[in-house]
């Protein structure tokens, strides 16, 4: 939905504040649990659209409108196959394939599906010549993609941060850089991800908790 992380991070924490369950503070402040859909649908589209929404107002309105009328079954959802979950989330007003991903892979756990945003299209065609990479890691294909996702980002970061100063590199140069770093952490996730559990790649330190000066959600959302 073109948002970035900080304002989705301040759009959850506003609707909770305002709208969730007081559910108790700890040393930085209120903890709120993030509200439910009758709340949501009680507090109208203007007190929504005030806590940042914008047009993703009537979206989010929409959706929990059927979530309280019972048509929208979360929790039957967690039943259906992949692939029928992800046609299900399609159905909804302003839910295209990426959102319908990363709701299958972050809200419930199918850890095979792949969100596409321009960060990862950026890596697709820039270390893999074009060429998706992830359906050869089947199951495990949306783990692969978050953990090569922050390896992407931090190179750009930090090339970004070391870059006045220094003469260009050729391209080629740096994508012959680039690629053994990929190659040698790729082969490394291969080997430890029978060690590794969903919840310590997808939501490391994650307590689930919706909170008026921190967000609940890590920044692996971006994905």
């Amino acid at each position: 939905q073109r948002k970035s992380t900080p304002a989705i991070r301040r759009a959850v924490e506003l609707l909770s504040e305002r709208f969730g369950e007081r559910l108790g503070s700890d040393s930085e402040g209120p903890v709120y649990a993030f509200p439910t859909a009758e709340a949501l649908c009680c507090a109208g589209e203007q007190a929504l659209q005030e806590c940042g929404l914008g047009y993703r107002t009537r979206y989010v309105l929409h959706a929990a409108q059927q979530a309280a009328e019972g048509t929208l079954d979360l929790k039957k959802l967690a039943s259906l196959p992949d692939e029928a979950l992800f046609a299900r989330l399609m159905e909804l007003d302003g839910v295209g394939k990426k959102v319908a991903n990363c709701v299958c892979l972050f809200g419930y756990g199918r850890v095979g599906r792949v969100p596409v945003d321009v960060w990862i299209e950026r890596l697709i065609r820039d270390e893999f010549a074009g060429q998706d990479p992830f359906p050869q890691f089947g199951l495990e294909a949306g783990i692969v993609q978050q953990y090569l996702l922050q390896v992407f980002k931090k190179e750009a970061w930090d090339k970004n941060r070391g870059a006045a100063g220094r003469s260009v590199e050729s391209s080629a140069k740096q994508k012959r850089q680039r690629l053994p770093l990929f190659e040698e952490n790729r082969c490394l996730l291969i080997i430890l991800l029978p060690a590794l559990t969903v919840p310590d790649l997808l939501h490391p330190g994650e307590k689930g908790r919706c909170q008026n000066s921190r967000s609940a959600h890590p920044d692996w959302a971006d994905g």
